[in-house]
């Protein structure tokens, strides 16, 4: 049992300043319906709207199954009797504003609380990365809003693939990628390389089964990410997806789609790596170092590692259990995950890191970590 003792008391004075009362926005909610409460789930109405949430996982995707962008928000704390307007914008991540993809709403004055759910017309918005912006402005203010608030979003719009049926194929470009297997091979290659929305294209084009449009597609992927020579470009990594097709690629799976074949195309050749076919207590694994990550669909990184392992300790297929680089798959327990047929733990905090060297194994001593860390 724990008693109160005098020797144990302290105190502590002074002065707390509480600051006046802001007007205020809440979080922006991106939302399937935008209907009048009816009867629905108890968690999905607030203040007669009905809120049911946009799935996502990470940043919302807004694909060509919805052509309508939704959002709700709350609006605090307007000072008695002063009016409120509460204005919304698309930007692209550069902070571009787009025109014609923005509105504003009245706030009757003194409001203490305000819904706002609001929908914006975006069939015709390009696929894209962007900023939703909401700012909230009070009457006889100065210039500056009183609050902002904002969220990103990915939008996939499926009808610029039309747009291919209107582009002129060259036939260079035809002989160049190919056709039949060969062609959705070589467009399927493409994956590694591809941004998010390029990725979802490739995805469509080949459940399509459409040739012209996968040709098209080809010679207009490089000749936009290589104008000075894209003919050479796409050569060149041909070149590169054979040599990863003969070093991990199997009759099960493509070398492009291994996990180590992706990060090659996406990243190149790592500058240093720590290959471990035969682990004493342990499956096999590899771990690549970057010193640098250039990569025209993924941020400027340094100092980044990929940590792969072979479960099934035959063939040569590695899965990526493990990275430090931006938007690729986090474990820190990487260690046990390896080790997992000897290692035994309760701990759920234990990572493996500091467990020191072991006799014969080099997971924790090596190139990159000595005896723990990392």
């Amino acid at each position: 049992a724990f008693e109160h003792s005098p020797d144990l008391w302290d105190s502590l004075q002074g002065q707390i300043h509480i600051a006046d009362i802001q007007a205020s926005i809440s979080k922006i909610l991106l939302t399937e319906e935008a209907l009048v409460s009816a009867t629905v789930l108890p968690w999905m109405a607030r203040y007669g709207f009905t809120t049911q949430p946009l799935p996502q996982i990470g940043e919302a995707w807004i694909t060509g199954d919805s052509a309508t962008l939704r959002f709700y928000t709350e609006t605090y704390g307007l000072p008695q009797g002063k009016r409120g307007l509460l204005s919304y914008e698309l930007q692209s991540t550069s902070n571009e504003n787009l025109g014609i993809y923005n509105g504003q709403v009245m706030i009757p004055a003194g409001q203490v609380l305000q819904p706002n759910m609001q929908s914006m017309d975006i069939s015709a918005l390009p696929s894209g990365h962007y900023n939703l912006v909401m700012k909230l402005w009070v009457e006889g203010n100065d210039s500056a809003a009183s609050d902002i608030t904002s969220i990103t979003f990915n939008r996939y719009n499926p009808q610029e693939l039309e747009s291919l049926s209107t582009t002129s194929l060259m036939p260079h470009w035809v002989a160049l990628l190919g056709t039949g297997d060969s062609l959705d091979f070589n467009i399927s290659s493409l994956y590694p390389i591809a941004t998010s929305n390029q990725r979802r294209q490739l995805d469509h084009l080949l459940e399509s089964g459409n040739d012209t449009l996968k040709w098209r597609f080809g010679q207009r992927y490089w000749q936009e990410n290589h104008l000075s020579n894209p003919e050479a470009a796409c050569k060149s990594y041909q070149a590169i997806v054979a040599e990863v097709e003969r070093t991990y690629g199997s009759r099960a799976i493509h070398g492009f789609l291994t996990d180590r074949g992706r990060i090659f195309l996406q990243y190149g050749t790592p500058t240093l790596t720590e290959k471990r076919p035969f682990e004493n207590d342990g499956y096999p694994y590899e771990i690549w170092q970057y010193n640098q990550l250039e990569a025209s669909n993924a941020p400027y990184q340094i100092n980044k590692l990929f940590v792969f392992v072979n479960n099934s300790t035959v063939g040569r297929n590695y899965d990526l259990i493990h990275s430090n680089a931006i938007g690729e798959m986090q474990n820190p327990k990487w260690r046990i995950a390896i080790q997992k047929r000897s290692y035994i733990t309760d701990d759920i905090d234990q990572t493996g890191s500091s467990d020191g060297e072991k006799f014969g194994s080099r997971i924790n001593n090596n190139i990159f970590f000595n005896s723990g860390g990392g």
